[in-house]
């Protein structure tokens, strides 16, 4: 690894299963048309011990919570970026036809 701790094969496998877990999460996520489940890095405790107990409905109810936390977070960058003069100069601009590089 590049930050020159010593992973053991356990804790390779046990960092590698998470993350791929989190990106499978995400994927599913965003190919059914629902905001990315983004798990904070201070919860990820609690998505370890969701795997650990398979405690599916917590999971879901949790999962619930979370996407419409990443809803209202999408929605509030939205609407900063409907606001920003430049976004509304680039806008004008598209409907004039003028092209920008």
């Amino acid at each position: 690894m590049s930050n020159g701790k010593n992973y053991t094969d356990e804790e390779f496998q046990k960092g590698f299963s998470t993350r791929t877990g989190r990106l499978l999460i995400i994927h599913s996520c965003l190919k059914e048309n629902l905001a990315p489940i983004l798990i904070p890095k201070e919860e990820k405790g609690k998505y370890i011990d969701f795997l650990i107990s398979e405690n599916i409905k917590d999971f879901v109810k949790w999962g619930i919570e979370l996407e419409n936390k990443e809803k209202e977070r999408i929605e509030l960058f939205y609407n900063k970026e409907k606001e920003n003069s430049w976004s509304k100069k680039i806008d004008k601009d598209k409907l004039k036809g003028v092209e920008r590089e």
